[in-house]
């Protein structure tokens, strides 16, 4: 993150007071105040009014195309950068540089059809790009007035040139229910970004509590690593459901937030590992190391548009931060995190593990339960006998053999076995996985496991004679890819993983339908390393970054750890930016404060007491102000202390 002081990333990794109160005395709800300047025309359903002049209640016109009611008009004093957009034959707006405005971005004629309706902060605007406004869907409405052109579902303008100038004075926002948008005459605009909620506990007029939390920033279908293994989507998280945080360590979900979201996601694949890409909100924050901070690159190629590692040493010993989403680009490193739970357990033995690697590559379960069999191909001799010796080793049972066409069947006929194995592994193909038990043994048990497995359903190659050897082996179950994945990252090795489609095909005689498998794949020694492995985690440079347009809710989680992190699909990420340190900051500033000492608490003591803010993040310190202000307001309604 950007020039951010300690006591920003103090509050940042460890936050105080993250939470709610259940029978607080009063709660603030708000939203980013991002703003504009007085004199800014608002399109309103029966004329056109300054932004000053907008009251509660007013009906104005949203990106939808339809008119909604503005619940609340946010005024301040503002010092610092503006944005003057000058827009073709139409005029010019002028606003924070945090401002999101609906646009489409300007590519060159190959790239035209990357180009899609965004919301762009108006410091990511630049000349060409074009500004979209709403065709309206109400009849009776204002009209705009100039001639705009069409473009899709929208009417457009180009912007001309963008200036920045100092300011010092009033600014505006509005709050607009549903829609959470307005039309101006130059732009259409959106109040959303960080949302936040304050609690505060209030006993004889004194502030005795305070905590807060904000909101999130994940798809629904993205996929948070859980502490026992494998991946859930976020969305179906619970409290006290137990995942892993960003140094490795089990964190408790405390609580899982969501909230509706239209706006753009960023879409992050990694480089080594398709498989594992993800999206997030662009203001996300997501740990990574930047490639441009390295002090010893170099452009690679003509071929390659990033600069190349030239000090393998600096990278690894360079500490990864938190960076935002929209901030990454192709080729930085994102930190792949390995879980550190380990616990031993004897009944696992070296072999047992074995026998569980033969199980998942050709075991299954028949006989309504009772039997646990074995198929090989019938001229695997030495696998066969190395399996035979461990089902009498560890089973301490004599296995039965058969040979059926081309499959020779190594069999045990013991419900005690077969339901330890079911127990642990699982049983049919799609539904393998391993116990959280077998996911924490230490990884000098769990190798055996991987070894009988690459024997039993793997293979190596290399693609030219001097290439290290590339191990596979391939799972229709998704969620034993992802656990193997994670049991090999634990031991050093960093796996890819691919999803492929399989057609349908014919095995000695059966039409097996067509399916999804799950290619998992990594070498023991590499040649070119884009993978680098440090300490408790990897660094997985970035292949490639897409932007999307999303409708519909977005989540986030909060944990019980310090680092306030989780991993989603292995990558580390944290649960918020600014608005997280400057929340809390100001509940602790609040604490033991009375009601009125606590209403001249303002945005520029709580960035005074994190030792200063980015001009750019200061509405953060903003947002953290409004919501104290907010929650003594309800405290103050609710305690008939105002009317």
């Amino acid at each position: 993150m950007e020039s951010y002081s300690e006591k920003v990333m103090e509050h940042f990794r460890d936050p105080h007071n993250v939470g709610e109160i259940p029978d607080a005395s009063g709660i603030g709800k708000v939203g980013n105040p991002v703003c504009v300047v007085g004199g800014t025309i608002v399109l309103c359903n029966s004329s056109r009014k300054s932004v000053e002049d907008i009251t509660e209640g007013t009906r104005v016109l949203g990106h939808d195309g339809r008119f909604h009611k503005v619940k609340t008009v946010f005024k301040r004093q503002y010092k610092g950068n503006l944005y003057k957009i000058f827009i073709k034959k139409i005029g010019c707006i002028t606003i924070t540089p945090e401002h999101h405005i609906l646009a489409v971005r300007y590519y060159k004629s190959k790239n035209k059809n990357k180009s899609f309706p965004d919301w762009y902060m108006a410091s990511e605007l630049r000349r060409g790009d074009k500004i979209l406004f709403p065709i309206p869907k109400e009849k009776g409405c204002v009209t705009y007035p100039y001639t705009l052109k069409k473009w899709n579902d929208y009417y457009s303008a180009v912007v001309d040139r963008i200036e920045q100038l100092e300011y010092d004075g009033e600014v505006y926002n509005l709050e607009v229910e549903d829609a959470r948008s307005y039309v101006t005459g130059c732009a259409t605009l959106h109040n959303c970004g960080d949302i936040m909620n304050l609690y505060i506990k209030v006993e004889n007029d004194i502030i005795v509590d305070a905590k807060f939390k904000t909101f999130g920033c994940l798809p629904k279908e993205m996929e948070v690593v859980l502490s026992g293994g494998g991946w859930a989507p976020i969305a179906g998280l619970r409290e006290g459901d137990s995942v892993v945080n960003a140094e490795g360590d089990s964190a408790k979900v405390l609580e899982v937030f969501a909230r509706d979201y239209e706006g753009s996601i960023i879409e992050i694949v990694p480089f080594v590992s398709p498989y594992n890409f993800f999206s997030v909100t662009p203001e996300h924050p997501i740990l990574c190391v930047k490639r441009s901070s390295l002090n010893k690159v170099r452009k690679a190629s003509f071929r390659c548009d990033w600069l190349r590692v030239v000090d393998k040493k600096e990278l690894e010993e360079k500490k990864p931060d938190y960076i935002y989403a929209r901030d990454i680009e192709k080729g930085d490193y994102l930190v792949f995190t390995v879980t550190r739970d380990i616990k031993d357990n004897p009944k696992f033995t070296k072999d047992m593990m074995r026998l569980m690697g033969y199980y998942l590559a050709e075991g299954y379960v028949v006989s309504s339960g009772n039997t646990i069999a074995f198929a090989l191909n019938k001229n695997e001799n030495k696998v066969a006998e190395d399996l035979k010796s461990l089902i009498l080793k560890v089973l301490d049972k004599n296995p039965r053999e058969r040979i059926r066409k081309n499959v020779r069947e190594i069999y045990v006929c013991s419900k005690k076995s077969a339901d330890f194995f079911k127990q642990f592994l699982g049983s049919l193909a799609k539904h393998k996985a391993l116990s959280k038990e077998i996911m924490i043994l230490p990884f000098d048990k769990q190798k055996e496991l991987i070894k009988t497995y690459l024997i039993g359903d793997g293979n190596f190659y290399r693609r030219r004679q001097q290439d290290s050897f590339t191990y596979r082996v391939s799972t229709v179950s998704p969620l034993l890819a992802i656990q193997i994945q994670e049991i090999l990252a634990r031991g050093g090795i960093f796996a890819a993983l691919k999803k492929i489609y399989k057609s349908s095909h014919v095995i000695e005689g059966r039409r097996i339908k067509p399916s999804y498998a799950y290619l998992i794949s990594f070498k023991l020694e590499r040649k070119h390393n884009f993978v680098h492995k440090c300490n408790n985690y990897f660094l997985i440079p970035v292949r490639e970054l897409k932007r999307k347009p999303f409708k519909g809710y977005i989540y986030n989680i909060s944990v019980n750890s310090g680092s306030n992190s989780y991993l989603v699909k292995g990558f580390a990420v944290h649960n918020c930016g600014a608005a997280i340190a400057t929340s809390s900051m100001v509940t602790d500033l609040v604490k033991g404060k009375t009601v009125e000492d606590a209403l001249k608490i303002s945005n520029r003591a709580v960035a005074e007491a994190l030792g200063g803010l980015p001009p750019i993040k200061m509405h953060c310190s903003l947002l953290a102000e409004q919501a104290l202000r907010s929650a003594i307001d309800d405290y103050l309604k609710k305690s008939g202390k105002k009317k």
